[in-house]
């Protein structure tokens, strides 16, 4: 038996694709930039929001201020709306109770921000 258990939040835990992406594509609007779908951004998150918005947005803004400048953008953006859509996937509540009545210990790694992760843990699952 397991002792230990460590999750990922964003797309093990919790299921944020459509906070994230109505995030970016809310800056594209506001640059008149094309729009992606949710099941593109699938494929644009995991490496961290730098890269997320490389990804979303047009070449000529590749650089480190282009990039710094969508993310001031974006993130208080998203930080307003993280929560709109993002819910815990079908069964992770009940395989988190199973795991803690187990007396098994978890804990999440994360890529987002420190700060945020324990908000928003506090936030889903209260009582774990």
């Amino acid at each position: 038996m397991y002792k230990n258990v460590i999750f990922d939040l964003d797309g093990t835990l919790l299921n944020t694709i459509d906070d994230l992406a109505a995030a970016g594509n809310w800056v594209c609007r506001n640059h008149g930039w094309p729009t992606h779908t949710v099941e593109e951004y699938k494929y644009y998150v995991g490496n961290g929001m730098a890269k997320l918005a490389e990804r979303f947005s047009p070449e000529e803004q590749h650089t480190p201020e282009g990039i710094q400048a969508i993310l001031a953008e974006f993130m208080p953006y998203y930080n307003a709306h993280k929560r709109d859509k993002t819910a815990p996937y079908p069964g992770i509540q009940a395989l988190l109770e199973q795991l803690k009545a187990a007396g098994v210990r978890t804990a999440v790694l994360s890529n987002k921000a420190h700060s945020l992760v324990p908000n928003i843990i506090e936030g889903y699952f209260p009582d774990l």
